[in-house]
Order: structure tokens, then C-alpha cells, then sequence
């Protein structure tokens, strides 16, 4: 996939589903994460730890090699879910110490998604572990969010290691795995494929904006004013008429001496 995007040949909103499951979510947690799997298992978590300080993301507390799980199923709070949770992706150790990531590529979050994820790991796992949900914007999200910690307090009294980040972010991040020279040669060109993949489906992916500290904007709270632009205007009337007379004298032109000759 990363190969047909970059090369123009494919785009991802072909996957495009109706209604609010958005199918295609799926195929970028494979595109981009997946490749992890086929990768030497120092090279994989050297190249997560990268990526992790790109984001500003601390690691969690391993107790040993990470393996990288898609889609697993997760049983948790039965208040929450009756069976059991599905992240789309889950690195985790021996013991159960996780990182959990969320895709989302403008699907809205399920009733207590998140929590329900957090709450699926044990007490003392979620002291180590991470959890990050990766989204176009982050603002749309941001209730759901606050609804899914209020969740997680009712039920546990430690913090919730939780990130939200955006896609371009996340590009920006790919974008200096891909330079860094202590990666082999084959990870650094998956780290480019992703950092192209998701500037060309993701235009709001475009590089180094994350990294200027813009100012949000508020939303401008100008409305239409009806009788701003019905007030009646103090010039006074003209008084030109049309005239037609004026208009129908007809122009004098000499007549061309020029003609067609054969």
C-alpha cells in the first residue's frame, strides 16, 4: 500500500465505507504500523523508541521485548463492553505493559472507546503502559476525551498516560526516523514510505507546521447584519435620465476603400 500511494497509483479513500465506521482506518493501522512485524525485533522496538521521543511521548516501563499485536481483543469492565474491546494497535510485553494505540481517520470514537481500552489492562499495567489515540484533528475529539477520563476515574485511581495526536505529527516524526542514520537502511526507507504515505493522504500532513507554536484561532463570532446593510444612505438621488434621442444619431464613418480581391 505504501508503494501504490506513493506512487500515485492507489488512494485510500477507496476504502471509504457508508455510514460511520470508516474501513479504511484499517488499512492505515496495517500500512503504517504493520511493517513492524517484518522487521528484526531490536531494529522494531529501536525504531518505536524513536518515534516515541519524536512525539514527546514517554516509553513505557518494559520488562522485556515488546511484541506488536493488530486488532486484539481485549476483555474488560463489563459496565463498559459485554464482550470486549478491539484497539488497532497494541505493543506489549511479557507481563502485560502496553502501548496502546487508537486509529481514527475521521470516524468519531464509540461510547467510552478509550476507557474501556485503558481499563482492559491491569492495575499495575496501566502504572507502566501508554495510550495514544491518532486522529486528523484532535479539537472534534476533545469531549469524547474528557467523557472517557471522567470513565476511567469512577473506576481507577491512577493516572490515565494518555496521549492525542495528530497524523502530521505524526508524518513529522516518520520524517526524522527516515534520516537518522542508526536505523538499517531497510527501516529508514518504511519510516519514508509512511511519512509520504500520510502526506499525500493527509493534506493537513504538510511538514514543520507542528513545530512552529501557532497560536489557535477563534472562531470569528461576525454574523450577517440585515440592518447594517438596509440603511438608507444620506447621498441624495441623482437626477440623470436616460436619454434616448441621444443615442440614436448614427455614427458618420467614411466607408472602407478596402476589398476582396480574388
Amino acid at each position: 500500500m505504501l508503494h501504490a500511494v506513493n506512487r500515485k497509483k492507489a488512494r485510500i479513500d477507496a476504502f471509504r465505507g457508508p455510514g460511520l465506521r470508516v474501513p479504511l482506518e484499517d488499512v492505515v493501522s496495517s500500512t503504517v504500523f504493520g511493517p513492524l512485524l517484518f522487521i528484526d525485533q531490536a531494529e522494531a522496538e529501536a525504531a518505536l523508541s524513536l518515534m516515541l521521543a519524536s512525539l514527546g511521548v514517554p516509553s513505557p516501563v518494559w520488562s522485556g521485548p515488546a511484541h506488536l499485536a493488530m486488532w486484539p481483543k481485549r476483555k474488560t469492565t463489563e459496565a463498559l463492553r459485554s464482550s470486549y474491546v478491539e484497539p488497532d494497535v497494541e505493543f506489549a510485553d511479557a507481563v502485560g505493559n502496553s502501548l496502546i494505540v487508537e486509529v481514527k481517520w475521521g470516524a468519531p470514537l464509540s461510547e467510552s472507546e478509550l476507557a474501556a481500552q485503558w481499563l482492559s489492562l491491569g492495575v499495575d499495567e496501566r502504572r507502566r503502559s501508554r495510550h495514544i489515540l491518532l486522529v486528523l484533528e484532535t479539537k472534534p475529539y476533545q469531549s469524547a476525551i474528557e467523557r472517557d477520563r471522567a470513565t476511567i476515574a469512577r473506576h481507577c485511581e491512577l493516572p490515565w498516560h494518555f496521549h492525542c495526536l495528530s497524523w502530521r505529527r505524526l508524518a513529522d516524526a516518520f520524517r526524522e526516523m527516515g534520516r537518522d542514520m542508526r536505523l538499517n537502511g531497510g527501516t529508514r526507507r518504511w519510516a519514508q514510505g509512511v511519512h509520504g504515505f500520510l502526506r499525500r493522504e493527509d493534506a493537513r500532513s504538510l511538514a514543520g507546521w507542528d513545530g512552529l507554536d501557532l497560536a489557535p484561532v477563534e472562531v470569528a463570532g461576525w454574523r450577517f447584519s440585515r440592518p447594517l446593510l438596509t440603511q438608507h444612505s444620506d447621498i441624495p438621488l441623482t437626477a440623470w435620465r436616460f436619454d434616448a434621442p441621444m443615442f440614436r444619431r448614427q455614427a458618420e464613418l467614411a466607408p472602407s476603400k478596402w476589398r476582396y480581391r480574388d
